[in-house]
């Protein structure tokens, strides 16, 4: 049975992995590249008013760009002062084993520290390929 692990890092543990390709997103600039990624993962593109919202909430993206084509992407939820979460961690089917979920995970985790001291991340307990990445970086079991 599958349970949620959850982590936690701190800049005393970060291990930071650059990666080229790896840049903001806009909700409003880059939303097809988005909606297409998202579509690609079987999941329903967004609204212009929803991706608005998604940002008040305090959710902001990063991901790797190649060719016109958003191969992987991540968040952060900006939910209380003193620790931001690391979400929506996804890659394409055919771009995985390539470390661009560890690349752009890393870009994201910097700016939290950048920010707050504390950078939070949860996933299951069956999610192999994520506990890799968040161990990777530096993130430990809370």
């Amino acid at each position: 049975m599958s349970h949620v692990v959850e982590f936690e890092c701190r800049g005393a543990t970060f291990r930071e992995v650059v990666s080229p390709g790896v840049r903001w997103l806009s909700v409003t600039e880059d939303a097809a590249l988005l909606d297409r990624h998202f579509v690609d993962q079987g999941v329903e593109p967004n609204t212009p008013e929803g991706w608005a919202e998604i940002e008040a909430e305090g959710y902001r993206y990063a991901g790797h760009v190649e060719d016109g084509r958003l191969l992987c992407v991540a968040g952060y939820w900006t939910y209380c002062p003193e620790a931001w979460g690391l979400v929506a961690v996804g890659t394409l089917e055919t771009a995985r084993r390539r470390g661009l979920a560890t690349g752009v995970c890393s870009f994201i985790t910097a700016h939290m520290l950048d920010h707050v001291p504390c950078a939070t991340t949860s996933t299951m307990s069956h999610n192999a390929a994520m506990i890799r990445v968040a161990e990777k970086l530096g993130y430990r079991r809370a």
